[in-house]
């Protein structure tokens, strides 16, 4: 990872400004416990609003949120 995304936890990344979580639910036992999850944080900043989709990597993830933010 770049300097612009920090590791929370396990499977759990948060850009550099906040606004943005990649999740990996490595946890789960279902076809998504292999893909990336991408939230943004809502308007009011106290909670996540899930983006619909997922990416099979963590650099697919974080282009596609670049995509976003650009």
């Amino acid at each position: 990872m770049s300097d612009d995304w920090r590791k929370l936890e396990r499977g759990l990344f948060e850009s550099a400004d906040g606004q943005w979580r990649i999740a990996n639910p490595w946890k789960l036992n279902t076809e998504l416990r292999h893909r990336w999850l991408v939230a943004e944080r809502d308007s009011s900043g106290s909670g996540w609003c899930m983006h619909d989709g997922d990416h099979a990597t963590l650099h697919d993830a974080r282009a596609y949120v670049e995509t976003l933010t650009a």
